[in-house]
This record gives structure tokens, C-alpha cells and sequence, in this order.
């Protein structure tokens, strides 16, 4: 059922308003398609507007300012004007315990210690001693904070390296309250809109919890303590497991006192997916519960009561709101697991701010908020906030418009800029064309972003990552291609250079169905295990096929560098014998499980090249000491995994570190390039020692991939022979965000693509003959 129905079944008259099937708000029977100016809730703003030729704005208002948002409202009102607005004051700051053991956290306590860290707006904390080898637990206990400080001695009581874990208990902002926090929200806005109601020229309310919501995810890590979470918690216990002693053994317990479901229901898991300890705390004795981690379904079951009664109870303040107002109610685009995305979801779409610092950077940025809503069943109005009236206002509305965006307001900064927005709005006055078509996509998994990337392919199509699972896959170099993991398995495939014809390798050729990015069926040969078919520079789509397909020239040309790595540097890359037999084990599999078998391949092509390439590729995860909080897999990543840190607690005057004492096989000049997601405010404080040399990062990376990781260079240095100690390093006590991929030691002139290893040194390769091969 539509929001519209809804509020004309509740009202008991016609809506004024639907979103038509191409996303656009239609108003009386007529698109309404805003371009206008964001601006702040009062007289003189709208004033400003309207002399430039404004005819729309999106208003910025507090709750706590009902008589300025009354005057803008009337203003705008007896100026004929419309009219969306947005609720600037802050969603309702949530409460619980803050599990994020990767981030709160002292590493290397050898002896007693004082800790004297900031913890602001927590009332108290859990401190858990932990043993650094094992994880074990040495002692917990709770510590109140004064002044917004945790001051205490902490003791490990022997001299072993101990690891203190610190679970903060109080409010934090990365958790919205959708409890009493929420009911006192609800019901300052009915009473803010009751008392000083939009007039008829009213178009939209966006953010109705108010800004900065933080919807809880599927990595949400705050246990909320509100008493309404805990009678939830307890109802969905006792439907899912009926009996105490199910629930317990599915949350890994061996405790014989858990004797009732509210018991269970105050229980906190104390471990993310990397860190942590492999306990449950219990609030109300200070207990600590051994469970089986791996097991456990305890931070399942939270996550999806948490995740369940924010979405309820939010439709529950939607529904009171349209009780006052017929207008359509927008949430800013948070994420992937916003208010927005479910399919039962009665938000009318997502307001997002876009960057208008390239092309590039304006695709880059919309591309995510519109699959959100292009990817919903029913259809959503996207509008995009605080444009930049100082550049070209059309080309930026043309760009947004072929995305699918159906309303625009600029930030302007002087009146030539409001101008500038006036004219093309009376330009566009008539146009109601873009209400008439709705844009359609491909979607990529995230993981994919390189070589998939926002973009528009052939006959309009966009090209837009989605949160869905999958993988890229990096086919050598004249393919490129990625497989989607949602619902069934689907693969996609093109070429690099030209369109080709080649024969493809399947694991399914009866059932295998190939299509072109609009869905028209694809004609191929079909042979005994493969298909022969033209591979254009556009992607295809592979259907009905178990196994990832395998163009028989991508798997000779890796097979082939292989060959020449373990004939020429046997020595270098095959020291004990098992890389030879992996590589003939997997050759052999090819005819039987194609896909398996190359991705056995190019994993063990990028395993064994850097041993006798003529640079260093160093996964950042492989270094011998460093202080980083976690180690784990991240979407889009070059290697299966990398080293993060979430630090939040000060490091007593040692920095964030991970050294690399590494040996280029010759002495030589060479650059040095770090993979890395690290965030702009860090970049000027982050630092490469090398030996005694110490450089330093661009302001920005050279290119970016993956989930914000990018290329930056660090400088060029002189290497002599033997080990060199490279040593990475934040000095700043706030370091969170940090994540290091891959440590690059290039030879000069290296231009990153993407996640991809330098490859091209292989076309050189002789191979000795005679009693030389394979020395290295």
C-alpha cells in the first residue's frame, strides 16, 4: 500500500500528491520538479529567493524555532512560492553499551598503569583485562567516568603483554534512540507542526527523526539499555526459542542460573568479528558468561531486534505525522541499511548532498543514494541538497536529471549565484519531461567498484553499486569482469580493448544464458564444454551457470605467466616443490570445474609473482609488529584482507605503527606507494619512515578503488642492498578510519590500476634451457 493511499484511507479524502513510476512527485496532477535554493528557515532568505526569480526552496528548520519557521512559511506562502523542508535539529542521541572492542582498547599492558582517557557523554564503563596470546579473561570490572573522563589504575597483575578492553555505557551518536528518545521526538514534532502548520504551498518533509540518524545496520554495535528494548529482546526470545534452555544453547551458554528469558535478555556480547573476548556480560550482576563465540547467535538475535524495532517504530511516527500533513516524507541517505531500503519501507525517498568537485565526483556520490531507490519495488523521489550555485546550475541539473534526480536545490553565496539559479529555474518551468522516463540500471556489487564504477553504458543504461555480495574478478589483461551473489549466482564479462570472439569455458553449457546489458539474449555456439560467442567492450551477463565463465584465452594467458614464473625462478617462487604440483593440479581441473580452477590460478599467479618481481607488493596485513586494532576483510580490497584500526582511546604517546622490514632484490632507486583508505583530516599527520628517511603522502591519493581505498605516493627513495625497515606511522591520538591495504615498492613510474598487481614485467621473461632453467 502507497503512502498516498495511506494517507487518503486515513485522512478519509483524495491525496494531493503521488510519485509516479518514474520517480517523480506529482502535486494536483502535475509534476512538480524543483529547482531552487536550500536556505534557512526565515523572512529575509526567502525574501533574497524570491527578488533572484526563485520560485522553490527547501527550508532548513529547528523545533526549537517555531515563530521563524511560521513567518518563512507565511512569506512564502503569499508569494505564490513552494516548498519542501528539513528538520536541522538532531535525531535523539541513543544510549547502551558500546561494543567495539577494536576500537576501545589498550594495547602492550605489561605493569600497572594509570589510564586517564576522555570518554564524553558515558556514564560508566566495563573494563575487561585480557590477555594478549589467548584472549583470556584476567578480571572486568565497571568503572564510573566523572566530568566525562575514565580515571583509573589498571593492573595485569603479571608481566605478561595484556590488551584492556573498555565498554562504554551511556549515550553515543552512533546510535539514534528509537525508544523514549524517540516517543519525546514524535511528539515535539506533532506538537511543532500542530501549533505552526505548512501552508498549501508545502511539497515535503525530509528527515522527520530529525538529522544525523544513525539507522542501526547489520553491523550495528551498540546494545541499546532502554526498558522498552529489553521487553522486546524478551518477546522475540520467547517466540524464536520457546524454552529458556534452546535460546541459551543457541547462544553458546553453558550456564545452569540463565533460568528465565529476561535474564537472557540483558546480556551483552563482548566480541565484534575480529576482537573482542568470548563472553556475556550481564548489566545487572557485573557476571561474565564464557560462550562459544563461533557459535553464538547472541549479536544475531540483538542486531535483528534492534534492526526490526527501529523500522516499526519509526512507520509508527510516519503514520502519526501524515495524520497532519499530506505531503511526501524524504530521509537523508545514511547507507545501505537505511529507513529506505526495506521493501515494506513507507519513506517516499532520500534526499542526499552530492559533490561537485569533478564529473567524477558528482557520479561518485549520487550513485549510491539513486540504487537505493531504484532498486525499491514501489518508486521513490530523490532530491538532491546543497548544490554548488557556483558552478555551471544546468550542467549540474542535466547530470543529476540522467540519474534519476527530480528535485535540486543550490547553496548560493551571493546574489549572482541566486540569480543564476532563478534563470535556469523559469527555463525549466515548462519542462516536465523528465517526469515522463525512468532511468534503468545494472547493478554491481560494491566489492566489484574497479573495474565496475558509476557510469553510463550503452542506450542510457546506469551502471550503479549496490550492497549486494559479490566479488570482482581480474580475468588478465584483455578481460575484465565480476560475479553477484544475489539470489542466484550471475557473472558479467567484457573486454578490455576491442570486441572479441572467443570461446568461453562453462561449467553449465545446457543451461547457460547470455545476455547484453538490455537484456536481449546474447546468440552463442554451443561445443562440448564451452560456448563460442563475441565479447563486446560492454558487459555481458551470464546466467545459469554454477561456475564463474572462463574466456579459454584468459586461462592460457594466465597459466602461461605462471609457466614462465616456476621454468625461470624456480628457485625464487617454487622452493619446496608445491607450488608446481598446485599449478598442474589445478591445469588439470580446468576441463571439469573451469571456474574453480582459474580463480585457483590468479590466486596463485599473485601469490608467487612478487618472489621474482623487480619491485616489492607487500599485503599490508603481512607485517611483522604493529599496533593496528583489527585485522579483516573489507569489500573491494586488493588483498583478501587488510590492517584498521577504529582507535578511540589514546595511545599514551606511542603512535599508530606497522614496520616492514623488507630487501629489494637489486639496489636501486624506487618509489614508495601505499594502498589505503585514510581519511582526509589524517593524511597531513600520517608518515613513511624509510631507514632514516621520512616522507609524506599527497593531500590526495592518485586514484581510487574498492570501498574508499586510493593510490598514494609517498615519494622516491634510494634503496641499498639487504633490509630496509619501513615503518608507517599516525602520530595523532584520534586515528580511526584508518585502513592499510598494500605496501608498494615501485620501480619509477608507476601508475596504479586499481587492486591490480604490475603484471607487464612477465612479457619480458626468458627461459633458460638446458641446466640453467629455473636457478632465478
Amino acid at each position: 500500500m502507497t503512502a498516498p493511499l495511506i494517507m487518503a484511507l486515513v485522512l478519509g479524502r483524495p491525496s494531493a500528491w503521488s510519485i509516479n513510476e518514474n520517480n517523480a512527485l506529482i502535486w494536483g496532477g502535475r509534476p512538480y520538479l524543483p529547482v531552487g535554493l536550500e536556505i534557512p528557515a526565515n523572512v529575509s532568505a526567502v525574501r533574497q529567493a524570491k527578488a533572484a526569480g526563485v520560485r522553490d526552496v527547501l527550508l532548513d528548520f529547528t523545533l526549537d524555532d517555531p515563530k521563524s519557521w511560521s513567518e518563512a512559511c507565511k512569506e512564502l506562502d503569499e508569494a505564490g512560492m513552494t516548498y519542501m523542508a528539513r528538520i536541522m535539529t538532531a535525531a535523539p542521541v541513543g544510549s547502551g553499551v558500546t561494543v567495539e572492542p577494536g576500537g576501545f582498547r589498550i594495547s602492550d599492558v605489561t605493569k600497572k598503569t594509570f589510564v586517564d582517557v576522555p570518554m564524553p557523554e558515558t556514564d560508566e564503563a566495563l573494563l575487561v583485562m585480557a590477555v594478549q596470546r589467548d584472549g583470556s579473561v584476567r578480571w572486568s570490572r565497571r568503572e564510573k567516568t566523572v566530568d566525562g573522563r575514565l580515571r583509573t589504575s589498571i593492573d595485569p597483575l603479571v608481566e605478561l603483554p595484556h590488551t584492556l578492553l573498555v565498554y562504554p555505557v551511556g549515550k553515543t551518536v552512533e546510535a539514534t534512540d528509537f525508544y523514549e528518545g524517540l516517543d519525546a521526538q514524535r511528539d515535539r514534532l506533532l506538537g511543532f507542526l500542530k501549533t505552526a502548520p505548512p501552508g498549501p504551498g508545502f511539497r515535503g518533509l525530509v528527515d522527520p527523526l530529525g538529522s544525523e540518524l544513525a539507522f542501526p545496520g547489520a553491523d550495528a554495535s551498540v546494545v541499546p539499555k532502554s526498558r522498552l528494548f529489553l521487553t522486546e529482546m524478551v518477546a522475540f526470545l520467547e517466540t524464536k526459542y520457546t524454552s529458556v534452555s534452546t535460546a541459551t544453547k543457541a547462544w553458546g551458554l553453558s550456564a545452569n542460573d540463565l533460568d528465565r528469558f529476561d535474564k537472557l535478555a540483558r546480556l551483552v556480547p563482548l566480541w565484534s568479528e575480529t576482537r573482542g573476548v568470548a563472553d556475556l556480560w550481564d548489566a545487572d550482576t557485573d557476571r561474565l558468561y564464557p560462550v562459544d563465540r563461533q557459535s553464538s547467535l547472541a549479536w544475531r538475535d540483538v542486531r535483528t531486534v534492534v534492526a526490526n524495532v527501529a523500522r516499526r517504530r519509526l512507520q509508527t511516527l510516519l503514520d502519526n505525522i501524515r495524520l497532519q500533513i499530506d505531503a511526501p516524507v524524504l530521509s537523508t541517505w545514511s547507507g545501505w541499511d537505511g529507513p529506505y531500503s526495506t521493501r515494506d519501507s513507507t519513506i517516499d525517498g532520500v534526499a542526499f548532498r552530492p559533490s561537485g568537485e569533478s564529473a567524477m565526483s558528482l557520479w561518485d556520490t549520487s550513485a549510491r543514494p539513486v540504487s537505493s531507490v531504484l532498486r525499491r519495488e514501489k518508486p521513490g523521489l530523490v532530491a538532491a541538497t546543497g548544490l554548488n550555485a557556483g558552478q555551471s546550475v544546468e550542467d549540474t541539473v542535466m547530470d543529476l536529471e540522467s540519474l534519476g534526480v527530480r528535485a535540486w536545490f543550490f547553496e548560493a553565496q551571493d546574489d549572482g549565484q541566486r540569480q543564476a539559479v532563478g534563470r535556469l529555474a523559469a527555463t525549466r518551468a515548462t519542462d516536465v519531461s523528465s517526469a515522463e522516463w525512468r532511468p534503468k540500471a545494472l547493478f554491481y556489487p560494491e566489492a566489484a567498484q574497479d573495474p565496475a564504477f558509476p557510469s553510463r553504458l550503452t542506450g542510457g543504461l546506469l551502471w550503479l553499486p549496490s550492497p549486494g555480495q559479490g566479488r570482482r574478478v581480474l580475468y588478465g589483461s584483455d578481460f575484465e569482469g565480476y560475479e553477484s551473489a544475489a539470489g542466484q549466482n550471475v557473472y558479467v564479462l567484457w573486454s578490455t580493448t576491442v570486441p572479441r570472439k572467443v570461446s568461453v569455458r562453462v561449467s553449465d553449457v545446457k543451461t547457460v544464458t547470455v545476455e547484453d546489458v538490455q537484456g536481449t539474449a546474447v546468440p552463442f555456439r554451443k561445443k562440448k564444454n564451452e560456448i563460442e560467442l563475441e565479447v563486446p567492450t560492454t558487459p555481458l551477463v551470464f546466467r545459469g551457470s554454477s561456475e564463474l565463465p572462463v574466456p579459454t584465452v584468459a586461462f592460457a594467458e594466465t597459466s602461461g605467466e605462471i609457466t614462465k614464473l616456476l621454468d625461470a625462478n624456480e628457485n625464487l617462487v617454487n622452493p619446496t616443490g608445491r607450488e608446481r604440483f598446485q599449478f598442474l593440479d589445478a591445469v588439470k581441473a580446468f576441463d571439469r570445474t573451469p571456474g574453480a580452477s582459474f580463480l585457483t590460478l590468479r590466486a596463485q599467479l599473485e601469490r608467487i609473482a612478487p618472489r621474482a618481481a623487480p619491485y616489492l607488493w607487500i599485503a599490508a596485513t603481512r607485517s611483522p609488529r604493529h599496533n593496528f586494532g583489527e585485522t579483516g576483510p573489507v569489500p573491494g580490497a586488493a588483498s583478501d584482507t587488510v590492517l584498521a584500526t577504529s582507535a578511540r582511546l589514546p595511545s599514551f604517546g606511542v603512535p599508530l605503527f606497522a614496520e616492514y622490514p623488507l630487501a629489494p632484490r637489486l639496489p636501486g632507486q624506487y618509489e614508495v606507494w601505499i594502498a589505503a583508505r585514510i581519511p582526509a583530516a589524517l593524511r597531513s599527520q600520517v608518515r613513511m619512515a624509510v631507514g632514516d628517511k621520512v616522507l609524506g603522502p599527497p593531500e590526495k591519493p592518485l586514484s581510487y578503488y574498492g570501498d574508499g581505498f586510493g593510490w598514494y605516493k609517498f615519494g622516491d627513495i634510494e634503496l641499498p642492498k639487504g633490509v630496509t625497515n619501513f615503518r608507517f606511522e599516525c602520530p595523532m591520538v584520534q586515528r580511526a578510519g584508518i585502513a592499510l591495504d598494500v605496501v608498494h615498492v615501485a620501480l619509477p613510474g608507476f601508475r596504479p590500476q586499481g587492486p591490480r598487481m604490475p603484471l607487464d614485467w612477465l612479457k619480458s621473461i626468458v627461459v633458460p634451457k638446458g641446466p640453467e632453467k629455473g636457478k632465478g
